[in-house]
């Protein structure tokens, strides 16, 4: 089987700390404002960008693909190791110490230079993690969440209702994928403790990472480790014996393996097979840019907009499109930007969001194309019908 190799590396970003393994960056993502995002724990980041100088660590960031700009978003309290978004576009992320799953709200960008105020916020309700066997190994919050990793949203066809919108959060030194049923909660989001996706008794097993893949199923990674604990390093008084604090900030151990792990593929039984029961690709003409599958509704056929990945893929020749709107008043359309409700996260679904949008959009300063925001009278007519307005503006 033919590979192709790339000709050339190119290094569009320096300055991200490597002093700590477990405080690198990490969830690297694209996102629907055709940015790159990830997390970076307190290893951080110090550099210059476009000639600004960046400092920072322990929370989540975004930038371009050709590295022109760097943004820091949202604060964590503590190591960082995990970014995700849910079907509206909200940030979370997750933090390793007893904080696994945070809601960003407002990003440090939207503060005035010069201050600072609370950019995110923890939100899990439970601090306990499912583990299915005594035998596990943890110095410190015993029984919690002291290596939580990852930050990331379920929608998929191709699963079970009941999982819809859940996020995952990953605990490797309790063998275990935890679930957090995130709800709208005031301004913000409360997550619910919905138990475990996945739980071992092996005690190598070690899940790091959980994500919906293109096919709708989920995909995990598993670090395949005895020792995930990474620090402290052991000492007689604690742990039984004298350890030697290696390259890194993990202590040295023979029962590390530093060349195996696994990827596993999570199917649901009920999913829904083309004929001779194959999974079929979707045919693009059917791409929509409806985000949620609502739970508690009843498997079909999937559309292209049946995975996040796919609806993200639909949506990337949007993000930067701008509507041409005409500058003499007897042009302009009659009605408001229409909002896409079941796009809106329920805390700005409120009527008074109307007037808002009608002032906001202007001849000389239309609104920024958003994943949530479109213009009834500015959609191309060639745009496939699945993905124009559905309804007619409101009056």
């Amino acid at each position: 089987m033919a590979t192709t190799r790339p000709t050339s590396v190119k290094v569009i970003l320096t300055g991200w700390g490597i002093r700590d393994t477990h405080a690198q960056t990490s969830s690297l993502s694209y996102g629907y404002d055709n940015w790159l995002r990830g997390a970076v724990g307190y290893s951080g980041f110090a550099g210059e960008v476009g000639g600004e100088k960046k400092n920072f660590a322990m929370g989540s960031y975004r930038f371009t693909a050709d590295g022109a700009k760097l943004e820091f978003l949202h604060q964590f309290s503590n190591n960082t190791w995990g970014y995700g978004a849910n079907a509206a576009g909200d940030s979370f992320g997750g933090t390793a110490n007893n904080a696994p799953i945070f809601f960003g709200g407002i990003p440090a960008t939207a503060w005035a230079k010069g201050s600072r105020g609370m950019s995110a916020k923890k939100i899990n309700v439970v601090d306990k993690a499912h583990t299915i066997t005594p035998n596990f190994r943890q110095v410190d919050v015993m029984g919690g969440w002291t290596a939580a990793a990852g930050s990331t949203f379920i929608y998929s066809a191709q699963l079970p209702p009941r999982l819809q919108g859940m996020a995952m959060v990953c605990e490797p030194t309790m063998k275990l994928i935890g679930l957090m049923d995130v709800q709208p909660d005031g301004a913000g989001y409360v997550a619910k403790d919905a138990y475990s996706l996945v739980a071992s008794s092996d005690e190598w097993m070690s899940p790091v990472f959980a994500e919906v893949g293109p096919d709708g199923a989920i995909w995990f990674a598993d670090w395949q480790n005895f020792i995930i604990q990474h620090n402290p390093t052991p000492s007689v008084g604690r742990g039984g014996y004298d350890a030697k604090t290696g390259v890194g900030g993990a202590h040295e151990n023979d029962l590390r393996d530093h060349s195996r792990g696994r990827i596993y593929r999570i199917v649901w039984d009920k999913a829904w097979r083309g004929r001779q029961g194959q999974r079929r690709a979707i045919p693009p003409q059917t791409l929509s840019l409806v985000f949620p599958v609502a739970r508690n509704t009843a498997a079909s056929a999937p559309s292209a907009s049946s995975s996040k990945a796919r609806r993200r893929t639909s949506l990337r020749p949007f993000a930067n499109w701008r509507p041409s709107l005409p500058t003499s008043a007897p042009s302009m359309p009659s009605g408001p930007c229409r909002v896409s409700v079941n796009l809106m996260p329920p805390r700005i679904r409120p009527r008074c969001i109307r007037p808002w949008l009608r002032c906001a959009a202007t001849p000389s300063a239309p609104l920024a194309p958003m994943s949530l925001l479109r213009s009834s009278s500015s959609v191309p007519a060639s745009w496939p019908t699945r993905i124009r307005p559905p309804v007619s503006p409101p009056s």
